[in-house]
């Protein structure tokens, strides 16, 4: 049921080192600050270089974690999935 308040969720998931997929990750935290207020949700091998997001290292876990805490959204609430990666931890 919504409650009329548009609450705004991103999840940045990466699973790769490399410094490009690092990158996407700096990149995408970047664009989501520019477009509101966000929760932002990172779940990558390092953090982002920005502050002002919740990080968590790269498992299985970690991403449970971010997914369960998901669990207070509404219907008129908006949620941003953005992955990059190969995934291969």
């Amino acid at each position: 049921m919504a409650d009329g308040i548009q609450k705004k969720y991103a999840i940045i998931i990466n699973g790769d080192d490399a410094d490009r997929h690092l990158a996407n990750v700096d990149r995408a935290v970047a664009s989501l600050k520019s477009e509101g207020e966000y929760q932002i949700n990172v779940v990558s091998p390092t953090q982002p270089k920005e502050a002002g997001v919740n990080y968590l290292p790269a498992t299985p876990q970690a991403l449970d974690q971010v997914v369960k805490g998901l669990g207070s959204m509404d219907d008129d609430d908006l949620l941003v999935v953005y992955i990059t990666g190969h995934g291969d931890e």
